[in-house]
């Protein structure tokens, strides 16, 4: 799976190549540990470095690595933040307005990719409040628990209670989810283009890496390359081929694939 949500924090090693060095560990028997993170000592600030510099003792071997990420369409996480900014202003004022007129359940608004038109900061106003005045009409006429409301403006969406049976065992009390429905239809990969946009990134990449890695060339250097975006759009085995066949610079040693797996990321050697 591609990386689809924002992860904390900015230091590459906390976020995941701690992971990485585990997982190489016990794949090839070494000791890699965590020497330094390069790309911020204050020795390095004059000239790029990778991410972080790891350090076999037993074996007395240095890693450098160097971690990228192509996201796939480009403007998908401008995109997906709007979502975000839709649920936590939805939530709230929900909370806010409704406790006090509706049974204590959790509720689900359904959104699709209509949200998109908007720009982020006219979500609350053009988008919200409308929904939550038509929400409001709506429960004086009908019961939620039986019925849906939905409607095409400001965006398509639907609102609804959630039977029991489809809440997570930590959702209780007075609360409501953001879903948000794919448009499988409309998700397709044009392998033209697809190819020729992750060629172009990961060459770009490649290149970078190879200038960073100029003071470590008796290290093995490692690049990481993070696929982020819509998981419906985005191809991994493919974008594996091109890894295998792209013109690789010599500085450059091992290209690695990051992929999320839920709760954790596991990382494949595909080059």
């Amino acid at each position: 799976m591609t990386f689809t949500c924002f992860r904390d924090g900015k230091c590459e090693w906390n976020k995941g190549l701690y992971l990485f060095a585990e997982q190489f560990n016990e794949k090839f028997g070494t000791n890699y540990t965590l020497n330094k993170c390069l790309d911020v000592a204050q020795e390095n600030r004059n000239r790029p470095q990778p991410e972080v510099l790891l350090i076999d003792d037993d074996n007395e071997k240095s890693m450098v690595v160097e971690c990228k990420k192509i996201v796939y369409p480009e403007n998908f996480y401008e995109e997906h933040r709007k979502l975000h900014t839709f649920h936590d202003v939805f939530s709230t004022l929900f909370n806010q307005q409704f406790q006090s007129l509706l049974p204590e359940a959790i509720y689900e608004i359904c959104i699709n990719k209509t949200l998109y038109q908007f720009k982020e900061l006219d979500i609350q106003e053009k988008v919200v409040v409308p929904i939550l005045k038509y929400i409001k009409k709506a429960i004086s006429n009908y019961s939620l628990s039986k019925n849906r409301v939905g409607n095409i403006k400001p965006i398509l969406w639907t609102f609804y209670q959630l039977p029991d049976c489809y809440c997570e065992p930590d959702e209780v009390g007075f609360g409501v989810r953001t879903y948000f429905s794919m448009d499988l239809l409309s998700s397709h990969i044009n392998p033209e283009n697809y190819d020729k946009f992750m060629i172009q990134k990961l060459q770009k990449y490649l290149n970078s890496a190879s200038q960073k890695f100029k003071d470590y060339k008796e290290s093995i250097k490692i690049l990481i390359i993070e696929l982020c975006g819509d998981f419906m759009l985005i191809d991994p085995q493919r974008f594996a081929e091109i890894c295998r066949t792209i013109s690789k610079p010599e500085l450059v040693d091992q290209i690695w694939l990051a992929v999320d797996n839920e709760d954790t990321i596991n990382y494949f050697q595909v080059r």
